[in-house]
């Protein structure tokens, strides 16, 4: 018994008797000299006075209503999720290869170049963090029929 080790009491009689001894149990505190006085009654309590009408409650103010709040977040929230997907798929139609093409195109054109001069680029919007914005789509099927 690695928790607890055996004390034998010693007892008037020839037998002895094993009792545990934990480390962590206190030992008992000796009983009281005296009894605690015991008070009793003869009949139950008589019952306290109560409020026979309730004093008068003041009016609740009035809640604010949360459809502003609700109708703010939504438009908030898809407002953002507008401006993310404008700007994504603007990201994918600036990274396609119809897009690459056509501009390898338009710069290795000599009339262009004549016109313009050297430096042919799409122009850059300030909305679109510099990048130039493409509107419409770009399809991949057309460029590959063509």
């Amino acid at each position: 018994m690695s928790t607890s080790r055996l004390v034998s009491l010693r007892l008037p009689s020839k037998h002895a008797i094993q009792a545990r001894n934990y480390a962590t149990e206190l030992p008992r505190p000796p009983p009281p000299a005296r009894q605690p006085v015991i008070e009793t009654f003869s009949e139950p309590s008589r019952p306290r006075p109560y409020y026979a009408k309730h004093p008068p409650f003041r009016a609740l103010p009035k809640q604010k209503s949360s459809w502003p709040f609700v109708i703010g977040g939504l438009v908030l929230g898809i407002s953002g999720w507008a401006l993310f997907m404008t700007f994504a798929t603007n990201q994918e139609k600036l990274s396609s290869s119809v897009y690459r093409s056509i501009m390898r195109a338009l710069k290795s054109d000599p009339q262009l170049r004549e016109v313009l001069g050297e430096a042919i680029r799409a122009q850059p919007e300030w909305y679109m963090n510099g990048d130039p914005h493409i509107n419409g789509h770009v399809s991949l099927m057309l460029y590959l029929c063509a």
